[in-house]
């Protein structure tokens, strides 16, 4: 049994995996988000979803080239990232849940049970890295890496670098203070006499 242990794994996807992984999704939705067919294949999410991850792919590839403790497991319209033969990775887009999106086949439910191995790898954690693009869908606003239990996370902690734990721009107000009176509003010069029978008079009148 493999059930993933979130401090093992985060001994395996180190500060500088970390920072690869980020690099990787980063360039996919710029590749989105600068092709010029952009506008022709946006009619539908999904589209977008399946090119970011495909150009994902490719990107995860070259920053991983040189990494001789992991390799890549291609297969039907999908991918996995192994390392050391002992995590297996694969990556998603996000849901509300903060889970990866998925069709529940059979595998699904199987890959999202923490007590189950995976097919022919006894032992092996298995995890998802999953994003969420901004309010405009032009950039990456959060990854996080988590371990299942079906529909929610076991447990999750963002990626260093994402928009999750990344720098950002404090903006402070200063408290609003009430307008100060004038002394003209403040003093208010006292009726005549004659003024306030003239007044009392038309109340009254109105009164009848």
């Amino acid at each position: 049994m493999a059930n993933p242990t979130e401090s093992e794994v985060r001994k395996i996807i180190t500060p500088q995996r970390e920072g690869k992984v980020d690099r990787a999704y980063s360039r996919a939705v710029a590749d989105w988000v600068e092709s010029p067919d952009r506008s022709k294949i946006s009619r539908w999410p999904r589209t977008r979803a399946n090119v970011i991850f495909e150009y994902l792919a490719n990107h995860l590839k070259e920053e991983f080239e040189s990494d001789q403790n992991a390799r890549f497991e291609w297969g039907d319209e999908t991918f996995r990232l192994i390392f050391f033969l002992l995590l297996l990775i694969r990556f998603k887009k996000a849901t509300k849940n903060g889970v990866g999106s998925s069709i529940p086949t059979q595998a699904e439910i199987d890959f999202c049970n923490p007590q189950l191995d995976l097919p022919g790898m006894p032992g092996v954690q298995k995890v998802e890295i999953s994003y969420k693009l901004n309010a405009t869908g032009t950039a990456v606003d959060r990854i996080n890496v988590a371990a299942r239990d079906q529909d929610k996370p076991l447990w999750a902690y963002p990626l260093s670098g994402s928009g999750e734990t990344g720098s950002a721009d404090v903006i402070t107000f200063s408290p609003t203070q009430p307008p100060v009176p004038s002394i003209d509003e403040m003093v208010k010069p006292r009726r005549a006499k004659s003024d306030e029978k003239r007044a009392h008079g038309a109340k009254s009148k109105k009164g009848q």
